[in-house]
């Protein structure tokens, strides 16, 4: 199946009996792996949730993508949705739990929790919501409200899995060993216990220690199975009468079981591999392959058992016959390989710069909306981009990689710089640093500034090739470099040290001032007057604080002499010294870079998984979207309207109560150059 980026524009009028508002959708799949699917009740939609901290419903029958979810700002541990597809659940690895509208996207509820949320599980006939956490506690929330009803404590034990009884007010949880000792908690042995809300009392149905890695029903709810890697063993429970009816070890590390309609076989994904095993209730095994990518995270037996459909890491959901064969690829859900670990802006020209954890990099000139991918010279992650402000230019810094060299037994570290001219489309400048590796690059106004791990800085002609100066500024590694006009930096170094320097004629650092940062504090942008800091802002003229940040803030960059903008996960807030001049109300997740463009008066947040989003500067207003998908496509969306790549166009499609009509003209909410017109730049 060709792998392709679509736009989906519909009317969400069939999902319930209820009508709904116009929605514009954005073919942007997950950006890395998965890590849960469930179904909607109707088995029409389903939602993914991914390492990249979003989730995704689609159109299950070709994975046409319907909504994006953003909120988290940790790995999404579990999902779940109500019988009429309204409301959704989602929980993370930092503890927070969030209620959502699938219509709106709109977070209804975020309710914090002091560990990670392990398992999540919806009783709607009882109108709770039971939460697992790491910490070795249970709570439960009335779900018409979302208040807390009870906490019940389960240590030494933590739950893992928490699935429904037949019987009311019961319901099994799976238990894994906490790492600390804690006997707060009577809890019996037993990996596996029935708990009864009712009297808060936990019944063991085995006295097995060993930690559980999953634990299902069957279709039917009749048998219990679960499946540990600490053993490689499977269990089988008669889930009415609470009797073990078999068990049998398996030579792979198990990672999910599912169960067939018959209750006569199980099927098992390996945790560090590509392999499906299925073996009959008794334990015998009858079949095993390996699937093409990827390891399963989500597996069913069709109803006559004919058929796996499993939905591996990479967001391939395809069927797969016994002999392990493909018969038919449901969809892709995620394009693994473009997460973004450094980006830079180009105001004058209009140019952002993008690079990734493979290694690739690409331009996207937001004047004309051409994307040009830069030849890569390693496949280690890019970790810092620098663009020149007057030549067409731009440096990146790659990962440092371990090399080994033919006549030497001990590895060194190698660092990769490049320089490239964007217009020429040719590598100016080219090195490879073994003897100290380069932790930050600075590029400006043709001088290459490099700073190492041993605290030395080296400044290059690039025009020339030649290295101008190499000075030992500080004991051990400079982090950050940010030149001014290259007559002051401002560096950070590992050791909580901003060093402000005078760079001079002979291209020689001379001391300014060495300001101290507290724990944790890391430099964000500087000018001739203003140090940003995700803790604080701080006027070095006068070396007071215009604003210290409660809570450390995502983001802050400078706007001019006086006024700056700081990012957070609720607000982005512009600020003149220490007078809030805007606020505006944001559901972000954490940025990788902010860019602001004095000239055409907008703010640019940049995020990991290629998409860039546009505020004013003047109030905050939204500007709209832009997404990269990959190096030939991008979409741009504000509102209802959009505009898209021609790679793009092609696959446009209407879908109308969520049936696909080809029929309706798809032109009708493209504005040409959108993007240009959202961002009041000029276009061709």
């Amino acid at each position: 199946m060709k792998k392709s980026h679509y736009l989906i524009i519909f009317l969400l009028i069939t999902f319930t009996a209820k009508a709904q508002e116009d929605i514009l959708a954005l073919p942007v799949k997950h950006s890395d792996y998965l890590t849960k699917l469930i179904f909607t009740s109707d088995k029409r939609y389903v939602f993914t949730a991914s390492i990249d901290k979003t989730i995704k419903l689609w159109y299950f029958n070709g994975a046409h993508l319907i909504r994006t979810y953003y909120g988290h700002a940790g790995e999404i541990t579990d999902i779940a949705i109500n019988n009429h597809n309204t409301i959704l659940y989602s929980s993370d690895n930092n503890g927070l739990l969030i209620v959502w509208n699938v219509y709106t996207s709109e977070i209804l509820h975020k309710i914090p929790h002091p560990s990670a949320i392990k398992s999540i599980l919806l009783n709607e006939k009882e109108n709770i919501l039971l939460v697992g956490l790491e910490n070795g506690n249970i709570h439960i929330y009335d779900i018409q409200n979302m208040e807390k009803i009870k906490s019940v404590i389960t240590k030494p034990y933590f739950p893992v899995k928490i699935l429904p009884s037949s019987e009311k007010g019961k319901f099994f949880v799976a238990f894994n060993k906490l790492k600390t000792n804690d006997d707060s908690s009577k809890l019996n042995k037993g990996n596996v216990q029935l708990f009864d809300l009712l009297f808060e009392k936990f019944f063991p149905i085995n006295s097995y220690t060993d930690d559980v890695m999953d634990m299902n029903l069957s279709p039917d709810s009749t048998k219990i199975i679960t499946i540990s890697k600490e053993n490689n063993m499977v269990r089988i429970w008669d889930s009415g009468k609470l009797i073990e009816e078999n068990s049998f070890k398996i030579n792979i590390k198990p990672k999910m079981v599912f169960a067939s309609r018959n209750n006569k076989m199980i099927g098992i994904g390996a945790i560090d591999n590509s392999e499906i095993r299925a073996y009959r209730i008794t334990g015998e095994e009858i079949l095993s392959f390996s699937i093409d990518t990827g390891i399963a995270v989500f597996g069913e037996f069709n109803k006559d058992i004919t058929r796996l459909h499993i939905l591996n890491t990479h967001g391939q959901f395809k069927i797969f016959d016994f002999q392990g064969n493909i018969r038919h690829i449901y969809g892709y859900y995620a394009t693994i390989g473009n997460k973004i670990t450094a980006s830079a802006y180009q105001p004058t020209q209009k140019i952002f710069t993008f690079g990734y954890d493979n290694g690739k990099s690409i331009l996207f000139n937001i004047i004309d909306n051409t994307i040009h991918t830069i030849p890569h010279i390693t496949k280690s992650a890019i970790t810092s981009i620098a663009i020149d402000n007057l030549q067409p230019w731009v440096a990146f810094l790659h990962e440092p990689q371990l090399i080994y060299d033919q006549d030497e037994y001990t590895p060194q570290l190698k660092s990769n710089i490049m320089v490239y001219n964007y217009h020429k489309k040719n590598i100016l400048f080219q090195k490879q640093f073994s003897d100290y590796y380069v932790t930050s690059l600075e590029l400006k106004e043709s001088l290459l500034l490099l700073g190492f791990n041993n605290g030395e800085i080296d400044i290059w002609d690039i025009e020339s090739n030649k290295r101008l100066s190499k000075q030992k500024i500080a004991p051990y590694d400079l982090i950050k470099i940010k030149s001014i006009k290259n007559k002051y930096l401002f560096v950070e170094t590992i050791d909580n040290q901003i060093l402000y320097l005078q760079l001079q004629t002979n291209y020689d650092t001379k001391l300014i001032k060495a300001f101290t940062l507290n724990k944790d504090e890391h430099l964000f942008d500087a000018n001739e007057n203003l140090i940003t800091t995700n803790q604080r802002t701080l006027n070095i003229l006068t070396n007071t604080n215009y604003a210290i940040y409660d809570n450390y803030t995502h983001y802050s960059c400078i706007i001019n002499k006086t006024e700056y903008l700081t990012i957070d996960s609720k607000e982005l807030t512009a600020y003149s010294q220490n007078n809030r001049l805007w606020s505006k109300k944001v559901e972000m997740e954490k940025p990788q870079n902010v860019f602001i463009d004095t000239s055409s008066f907008f703010i640019a947040v940049v995020y990991p998984y290629s998409r860039i989003t546009f505020y004013k500067t003047k109030n905050g207003e939204h500007l709209g979207e832009l997404f990269i998908p990959d190096s030939s496509s991008w979409i741009f969306a504000h509102n209802l309207n959009y505009d898209a790549s021609e790679t793009a166009l092609p696959q446009i499609n209407i879908i109308k109560g969520i049936v696909f009509n080809r029929n309706i003209n798809k032109e009708n909410q493209r504005v040409k150059y959108l993007l240009q017109k959202s961002l009041n730049i000029s276009h061709p």
